[in-house]
């Protein structure tokens, strides 16, 4: 395998989200293990924010350059005409009547001179109720669509398919993906709702942040601090409820141990509906009102930003359900609070099932029982945790491998 291999993965988020930046440095971290002199392409969202040296070439997405680049209506309506044009031209061999020049052309190049596609893992094939959610779908579904117009090898790391708004947009999401090389899954719900849909080459993974090394070395923890993260997910009532709970189960906690409370910013990006920081900043108000110490909010930077700040807590309540997974990888106990099944199915992988809880089922009480338990055991979970991340880390290491291999186009 003396050629270079030329691998587009044309699904990046924003590097703003931590947890998927950790996906995406793993994903890459395989690739280049496998390959031996790999040429890597990235589409992000808002690539100017990621790091120069991650990979050779960095672009947009071609969700993110028509609905995100410029934002007002006639710009946005403009170009997603030109995506369903652009497509149909190439689908039907007339793209030599478009622009040589146009950003969509090169976007589209990327997918044609691709030898892998690969998609990053994440939880993108999922929608809520709303016309929002199921643009929002329909245009992660593009990408793949696009991928398909073409002759090279295409494989999605793991996912988590669904849950989706209706069984139409299941159906028409499982049916895109149907006959790519590998479609992979990061929990056994996804994989047994494909699995009806009987998807080629259909995998059963886990999530690609649970393969990072980079663990800090670990520091001796003379105060109680527990980490708190948080999302707007449920509608008024259901988040009131839930920040509530948060409230008064952290500050009872905090005065019955002397534990310091603090807040964890892993994604702030409001453009995308993301609001962890204001959310946070409401609560740890609410807190101090209970005469907790609560410290000055934590924004992650990057995934060894994440690492660091989560190695210095003691435990950790979170819903960003990355900010579990690199808790865990950083040596620390987290307690899950759970908006889809994705975070169950995490929780499960590293043998911590009874430390999850769904946010519909969120009180006070249950909540604080749930943070003194795994306060009481953190010793026992620390080990558990340790063990799971190792055979983790030994299978799907081997597993990666072994797909990438099969895939190589000069091998």
């Amino acid at each position: 395998m003396n050629k270079k291999i030329n691998i587009l993965i044309p699904n990046a988020t924003a590097p703003r989200n931590i947890g998927d930046l950790a996906m995406l440095e793993v994903l890459i971290d395989l690739i280049k293990k496998t390959y031996p002199n790999p040429y890597i392409i990235i589409h992000s969202y808002e690539p100017k924010l990621h790091k120069k040296d991650l990979a050779d070439e960095i672009d947009e997405t071609i969700y993110y350059w028509s609905v995100f680049d410029k934002r007002n209506f006639l710009t946005r309506s403009n170009r997603m005409l030109q995506v369903i044009t652009y497509y149909f031209l190439e689908k039907y061999c007339f793209s030599f009547l478009w622009p040589v020049k146009s950003k969509l052309r090169k976007l589209a190049s990327d997918y044609e001179n691709a030898d892998v596609i690969v998609f990053v893992g994440g939880g993108y094939f999922r929608s809520k109720k709303g016309i929002t959610q199921t643009l929002n779908l329909l245009m992660q579904i593009t990408h793949v669509m696009y991928a398909k117009l073409y002759n090279n090898s295409k494989i999605i790391a793991p996912i988590s398919f669904g849950p989706t708004a209706s069984k139409w947009l299941e159906f028409i999401n499982a049916k895109v993906i149907s006959d790519l090389d590998v479609v992979s899954v990061r929990e056994k719900v996804s994989f047994n709702i494909l699995k009806k849909y009987k998807i080629k080459n259909l995998v059963l993974s886990s999530d690609h942040a649970l393969l990072l090394q980079n663990t800090p070395s670990p520091k001796e923890k003379k105060q109680l601090i527990v980490g708190f993260t948080i999302k707007k997910w449920l509608d008024t009532n259901g988040q009131f409820l839930l920040e509530k709970a948060y409230i008064e189960s952290l500050s009872k906690f905090s005065q019955e141990t002397g534990a310091w409370i603090q807040p964890i910013i892993q994604v702030d990006a409001p453009l995308f509906g993301d609001y962890d920081f204001s959310i946070s900043k409401h609560i740890s108000k609410k807190i101090k009102k209970n005469g907790v110490i609560v410290l000055p909010s934590k924004k992650i930077g990057d995934v060894k930003d994440a690492l660091e700040t989560y190695s210095n807590i003691t435990l950790l309540l979170g819903m960003r359900a990355h900010s579990n997974i690199l808790s865990a990888v950083a040596g620390t106990p987290f307690v899950a609070i759970s908006y889809e099944y994705k975070t169950e199915g995490i929780a499960k992988d590293l043998d911590m099932d009874d430390y999850v809880i769904k946010c519909t089922a969120v009180n006070s009480q249950n909540l604080y029982k749930l943070l003194i338990k795994a306060y009481k055991n953190s010793t026992k979970l620390n080990k558990t945790i340790d063990e799971s991340l190792i055979k983790i880390r030994q299978r799907e290491t081997e597993k990666w491998n072994t797909i990438f291999q099969s895939y190589a186009p000069f091998s």
